[in-house]
């Protein structure tokens, strides 16, 4: 986990849901955190209040974290995992993004479908029945419409 004073945890792109990411991925501070205040308690009268505990590791930690030769980086399980959650991540943006711009454009194209004289083109895009664009958004042949 540390390397030449470097912390790296999953960044949240591994495809867990966000218990499952919590579960299985824990920040490293939040790991250090509950070993130290295990550790701490160990050594407490068994009177002492847990915050006693918190305390002591909180000032702890913040002088950890606060250290300028750590340095915490994100990163996801494995690089492939990574590039793949980017490709996938940019692939959804890049449909969400023009999704409804490419609905509204076959829409306004096949709004009223026109058999070409052979009766098996779309006279709009030029594609022979069926027509992947037109189905995809729900447009189905008109009357007349040859399938070939």
């Amino acid at each position: 986990m540390a390397k030449n004073n470097e912390i790296v945890w999953c960044d949240g792109t591994c495809g867990l849901s966000p218990e499952e990411h919590a579960a299985q991925h824990p920040h490293p501070m939040t790991v250090l955190r509950a070993q130290m205040e295990a550790a701490v308690r160990e050594q407490l009268p068994a009177c002492a209040a847990p915050a006693v505990a918190e305390a002591l590791v909180g000032e702890v930690l913040e002088q950890i974290a606060a250290h300028p030769s750590l340095t915490i980086r994100h990163y996801a399980p494995t690089k492939d995992a990574y590039d793949a959650a980017c490709r996938a991540l940019e692939e959804h943006r890049g449909r969400a993004d023009a999704a409804e711009g490419i609905v509204e454009k076959v829409k306004r194209l096949h709004g009223k479908p026109r058999v070409d004289r052979a009766g098996s083109g779309c006279i709009q895009c030029g594609v022979l029945w069926p027509c992947p664009t037109a189905l995809a958004v729900g447009i189905t042949a008109p009357a007349g419409w040859k399938n070939t």
